[in-house]
């Protein structure tokens, strides 16, 4: 009971945090002219930001209690990860497909998460109690997740430049192209079918499928490195690393901003938090493969071995 207060009273606080600090971020951007807030949609803002504060809380504490990290290289892990998927991955995309996003809103637009990256994970780390290591971190012989140079480049290709692309592209036009307000916002759809539409644009803007390629390709290195630094079955790291690039990096959507209407956020919601924790899934088992069981077996063994150091009660 004591352990699980503490745990409710060490995600309370970190949502708090979460929540000012993501507030103070946003006052770096600039007013949007002609646009201007309702009392409803400052009242659903003030609702998204508890809930995205609450749910970021969750999975940035359960990184930490989960990692084979401590102290300041945790918080350089959690911070570098966290402003990866909340903020460069999406700003890319909306820098290069966004239609409203101007060059003046590039520096806000990336600075904007800075407060929440620099003092999220280290008040994380502290009330998580990962200031220092723990027993299991220090697993002698143990490499999570070994591959060859030839095995890793094998399969980086494979989820860059096709498991990655075919997600984006087909949740694109299933799920957000469904939607008339953002296929208008984005130009309209150029085809009848999914096969047709890609041809056009593809042909017309080859460039798009490199950068999602590139894209994939980070998104498979940040992965690798939160696997790596996960202790557990290999779905737990898994399991967080879908819900890292699902959830976190889409859970924005919740508040109101005035570069996307309430429709356009919610099909994006829906598009990119589907296409990306199927992505994640997909890294997490690709780059486990052969390796399962593995770091779950070592743990065990390690648990044992501290049960048997302890001193008997007399």
């Amino acid at each position: 009971m004591k352990k699980t207060l503490e745990l409710l009273g060490a995600w309370a606080l970190t949502t708090l945090a979460s929540a000012v600090l993501f507030t103070l971020g946003t006052l770096l951007f600039p007013p949007v002219a002609g646009v201007t807030f309702t009392a409803a949609e400052q009242a659903e803002s003030a609702r998204g930001m508890l809930l995205m504060s609450a749910l970021d809380a969750a999975l940035v504490l359960a990184l930490v209690r989960s990692s084979r990290l401590s102290g300041f290289r945790l918080m350089l892990l959690t911070a570098a990860a966290y402003y990866f998927v909340k903020t460069l991955t999406s700003q890319l995309e909306a820098i290069y497909f966004m239609p409203n996003v101007t060059g003046p809103m590039l520096p806000a637009l990336l600075a904007m998460t800075l407060p929440v990256t620099l003092g999220l994970p280290p008040l994380a780390v502290w009330l998580g109690g990962r200031l220092r290591p723990s027993p299991l971190d220090q697993q002698p012989g143990l490499a999570p997740l070994p591959m060859g140079p030839v095995e890793a480049w094998l399969k980086l290709g494979v989820l860059s430049a096709l498991v990655y692309p075919v997600l984006f592209f087909a949740a694109g036009w299933f799920i957000a192209f469904r939607s008339e307000a953002l296929a208008a916002f984005y130009g309209g759809a150029r085809g009848e079918t999914l096969w047709s539409h890609y041809a056009y644009v593809f042909s017309h803007d080859p460039f798009v499928l490199v950068l999602e390629m590139a894209r994939g390709g980070l998104w498979v290195g940040c992965a690798y490195l939160l696997l790596q630094s996960t202790r557990g079955p290999w779905w737990v790291g898994t399991l967080q690393v879908a819900l890292w690039f699902g959830l976190l990096q889409n859970d924005v959507h919740l508040l109101p901003n005035p570069l996307m209407t309430a429709e356009i956020r919610l099909h994006h919601f829906l598009e990119t938090g589907s296409s990306n924790f199927v992505f994640g899934w997909c890294i997490g088992w690709l780059l486990s493969r052969g390796q399962r069981g593995l770091v779950a077996r070592a743990d065990q063994v390690v648990i044992e071995r501290m049960g048997a150091q302890r001193p008997a009660k007399t």
